[in-house]
């Protein structure tokens, strides 16, 4: 319960990686570190000893020294049980009594003997507890057995497309593409045209099984060479999804060919699965050489981009409407005095006679319609206010609720004059940011989604039950608002760049009001004996959603933890609408109490950023935990 209320470190985008100092410290001190491969047979404490002193840094100037002499000076310096191999080094016509000169400064031990040794064609091993000068050829008959670790170097990095429920193409196709699934020839995964193809792996995948063949446990087809049988069953197997043939054909082809046993040496190299490993047999010195390969290769893949894409979007609108409407009413009440209570009751002969209305004579007003209007009168309105409404800026429309000011005036004379104005500004401003952020390997495809998804009806299934149609709606998902961002990081040679390929998709729908669409189909109902009844109209309405979606697709150049404006669009929209009488919004000066005027104006830009930086493990560890090398 406690540890619900802890939030962790922070971490952000400047610091995305956190080292725990103290459990790194603890790490660097107690665990042991196997880079350099597992001896199968443990080393001696003598062994370990002398491997110890080889890791001393001393300081050498011998002149013309015999070598036998310079061998029996380290022995005496360092404490070290130096042995020469004799037969060896007699059988191959070599001399101990070289003379050999060297000066050195600061060197370890280890690289000392090798260029001593170097001079006379003569390495060492450590051999029964001694270390032990002799020839190559004798050396390389000498070998020992390590097992080295490398699961972080066979197993490739995924890459990661646009997932499906995010992706509104694909969506969309599945819609148009038959029932049943994938049709012979089509491409297996199917992949949306907006998803990025051949991202770079860290390593190379296995070959995949073709899509003829059948899906087997280990990927080879029955009957295949190297497949078993079992009780007269074949066991299938595939290839291998890590790259562990690559990588031991680099450490054959570069670190002393012909010692190996393909190029007639001695030397062995063997994968073995379950323990991601391998297990080399060869001579010491070749064995180091194989775990600082190893290393470099490693301090080469510790590599990591971290990415923010800022997404920002910025809408203002401004709007104005200053309308007046002057509106007259031309008094008739003399003239219509007598015939409105007959035009309120209805009643316009005796009880007995036809109920027909036939002054002889009268002035009245009329509404559009043709009918009388209410009080008889002449109405004389300029009805285009409602009509002026900015176009952009969105004005609401609403009496009173404009945020502006309204002003009416009647003046009540024989002639009636009423006079209504209004007059609304306004400025509107959102501004919207989104900041999706992604981590990955150097060489990596990645990709980040955020979505809302809705269900449609977007199709009819038609099915025949017992003889009878039964149409079944399609419900279908789409997503209608969110991110989807799929990009690809690669990190240039000096680490000071970074090469983004981006394919970011901001989805919106449109209105929440879905338009429909009606499917009309007459359906004959039959009875038993085969009657047909009347036919039944079966309308089934289909919807059609407006989808609005922004996408991006470039590649761009970024130093590390720089910004760069990978895209954008910018949108103004402006409009003014004037409405008025023909003849009286024409007149100078009276046209003002005729004519009404809205403008609007709508601008809109969408920015997108993109900031990456390098993360360097071995860098960070030691920026914060003081553990590890310091950066080169």
């Amino acid at each position: 319960m406690n540890d619900a209320e802890e939030e962790g470190p922070y971490v952000g985008q400047d610091e995305v990686v956190r080292y725990d100092k103290v459990r790194t410290q603890q790490n660097a001190k107690d665990r042991k570190d196997h880079s350099g491969g597992i001896p199968i047979i443990n080393k001696s404490d003598k062994n370990k000893e002398i491997e110890h002193s080889l890791s001393k840094h001393v300081r050498l100037n011998f002149t013309d020294t015999p070598l036998e002499q310079v061998l029996d000076d380290l022995r005496s310096w360092h404490n070290i049980n130096i042995v020469p191999d004799l037969p060896a080094i007699e059988s191959e016509g070599i001399s101990l009594k070289r003379p050999v000169s060297i000066k050195l400064e600061d060197v370890s031990l280890k690289s000392a003997l090798n260029m001593i040794l170097h001079q006379a064609h003569l390495i060492w091993v450590i051999k029964d507890e001694v270390l032990q000068v002799t020839t190559e050829h004798q050396a390389n008959g000498t070998l020992e057995t390590r097992t080295f670790q490398v699961t972080d170097l066979v197993l490739p990095v995924e890459n990661y497309g646009m997932p499906g429920p995010a992706d509104l193409l694909r969506a969309l196709d599945d819609q148009r593409r038959p029932a049943g699934g994938l049709q012979q020839g089509q491409a297996s995964p199917y992949t949306g045209p907006f998803q990025m193809q051949n991202g770079q792996p860290v390593s190379s995948p296995g070959t995949p099984t073709p899509p003829t063949s059948p899906v087997t446990p280990f990927g080879r087809g029955p009957g295949m060479p190297g497949n078993p049988t079992v009780g007269g069953t074949t066991v299938t197997r595939s290839r291998s999804q890590t790259s562990e043939d690559a990588l031991i054909q680099l450490i054959k082809n570069t670190i002393k060919p012909q010692s190996w046993a393909d190029m007639g040496g001695t030397g062995t190299i063997e994968y073995f699965p379950p323990a991601n490993t391998l297990v080399v047999n060869q001579a010491s010195d070749i064995q180091e050489q194989i775990a600082d390969l190893l290393a470099a290769l490693r301090r080469l893949q510790d590599q990591e981009v971290a990415i923010e894409v800022r997404f920002i979007s910025i809408a203002e609108g401004f709007f104005e409407r200053i309308g007046l409407d002057f509106n007259i009413n031309v008094k008739t009440d003399r003239e219509t005095a007598r015939f409105e209570p007959q035009i309120t009751s209805q009643q316009f002969k005796p009880f007995g006679f036809i109920n027909d209305f036939s002054p002889d004579r009268f002035i009245t007003g009329l509404t559009p319609a043709g009918t009388f209007t209410s009080d008889l009168d002449i109405p004389l309105k300029n009805s285009s206010f409602g009509m002026a409404i900015p176009p952009f800026g969105g004005f609401p429309n609403i009496p009173g609720g404009n945020g502006g000011i309204e002003l009416g005036l009647a003046f009540l004379s024989d002639i009636q004059v009423f006079l209504f104005m209004e007059a609304a500004q306004g400025d509107q401003r959102t501004n919207v940011m989104q900041a999706p952020k992604l981590t990955m390997y150097n060489g990596q495809t990645a990709s980040l989604s955020v979505t809302d998804s809705q269900f449609f009806v977007t199709n009819v299934n038609v099915v025949q039950v017992q003889g009878q149609l039964a149409f079944f709606p399609n419900n279908s998902p789409f997503p209608t608002q969110g991110v989807n961002l799929t990009v690809q990081a690669v990190i240039s040679a000096d680490r000071r760049y970074v090469r983004l390929s981006l394919a970011p998709i901001l989805t919106n729908l449109a209105s929440a009001v879905v338009p429909l669409f009606p499917i009309v189909t007459p359906i004959i109902p039959t009875f038993e004996g085969g009657f047909q009844g009347q036919p039944v109209v079966f309308t089934q309405f289909i919807q059609q959603p407006v989808i609005n979606f922004i996408s991006v697709q470039t590649t761009v150049n970024v130093p590390d933890g720089g910004t760069v404006l990978m895209g954008g669009l910018k949108r103004l929209s402006e409009g003014r609408n004037e409405f008025g009488p023909p003849v009286l919004s024409k007149i100078p000066y009276i046209n003002r109490l005729f004519k009404n005027v809205g403008y609007g104006r709508e601008a809109e830009s969408l920015m997108i950023m993109v900031t990456p930086r390098v993360i360097i493990n071995e860098e960070e560890e030691y920026r914060q935990t003081g553990v590890g090398r310091p950066p080169e």
